[in-house]
């Protein structure tokens, strides 16, 4: 049996009522069945989805809340700054994706060119210095074999001998340093090389379709953390009445945390049991009339 007349500002005081059901024999003589029993409404806890300290809540008990309006404040200064970080994150890869859609700009293939320029010279010079120090390498060859001879013959000394052994090997170092040289130079030339051909080319649809994909994955992480920061705002799941405070300012909640609860008072019923000898002479939708202990000269319908 419910009863939507009420006022709440009544309810949230008087709780325990007699209900009167009229009975009705067959002598068309009528009787009142006195049941007594408890208002009753749709009640909803409040519960905390994050962990946290308590920083604001301003509503006391028997105040009316309309669905969404704040209950309560949990510090939520980490989730900002999650979400200002995430944010940009989001802002450099959308960067990236839009660079590479527009592709290479005609610095970067200018910039791009004079690289191959200036290593196609540095490959040109370290031949250059292969070939000087290939010269100065057969020189000394041939002049520690001809003073070797004259040195059988007893012409030079042991020592000019030596010292010419020693030239030619340095001359031998030399011509090996150098042509580590050219091979490197002309992998410095292949890379940059490499790289004037792929601005060249622009960006491949495999390259765009990852970059989308990342910003996609990007900004779904900072959605999420949108949704946990605005989680830090309790609110109240529906309009009705906070009819219990669990919490105050100042204290620490965890997840799953009851901040207190809300109460339906337009939607109010009475539960009471009625005796089976009486059933027969009650109907449905038959009309009751009710009284409160707090209120018992004033009679409610139902």
């Amino acid at each position: 049996m419910k009863e939507r007349k009420w006022k709440p500002v009544m309810i949230l005081t008087v709780l325990f009522v007699f209900i009167a059901i009229h009975l009705t024999g067959c002598n068309n003589n009528t009787d009142s069945l006195i049941l007594s029993g408890t208002i009753e409404s749709t009640q909803y806890k409040v519960i905390s989805e994050v962990a946290g300290k308590i920083i604001a809540m301003d509503k006391e008990e028997g105040t009316a809340l309309s669905k969404g309006e704040r209950l309560a404040i949990i510090d939520s200064i980490i989730q900002e700054l999650v979400v200002k970080q995430k944010e940009a994150v989001v802002e450099i890869k959308q960067a990236q994706l839009e660079e590479l859609k527009a592709g290479p700009r005609s610095e970067q293939i200018k910039q791009a060119e004079a690289g191959v320029n200036a290593a196609k010279a540095a490959v040109n010079t370290a031949k250059t210095s292969v070939e000087n120090a290939q010269i100065n390498y057969d020189y000394w060859v041939d002049m520690y074999n001809q003073i070797k001879l004259l040195h059988e013959s007893n012409a030079t000394t042991e020592n000019d001998v030596k010292d010419a052994k020693y030239k030619m090997d340095t001359a031998n170092q030399q011509l090996a340093t150098t042509q580590k040289q050219v091979q490197s130079t002309q992998a410095q030339l292949q890379s940059a090389q490499s790289q004037l051909d792929l601005l060249k080319s622009g960006s491949t649809t495999q390259a765009i379709k990852a970059a989308e994909a990342d910003l996609k994955q990007v900004k779904a992480s900072l959605e999420q953390a949108k949704i946990i920061l605005n989680k830090y705002n309790v609110t109240s799941p529906i309009d009705g009445t906070l009819i219990s405070k669990n919490v105050q300012i100042g204290d620490i909640v965890n997840t799953g945390t009851s901040l207190g609860t809300v109460a339906d008072l337009n939607d109010l019923w009475v539960s009471v049991y009625i005796p089976q000898r009486h059933i027969h002479a009650v109907t449905l939708n038959q009309e009751i009339d009710i009284t409160t202990v707090s209120l018992p000269k004033e009679q409610i319908k139902g």
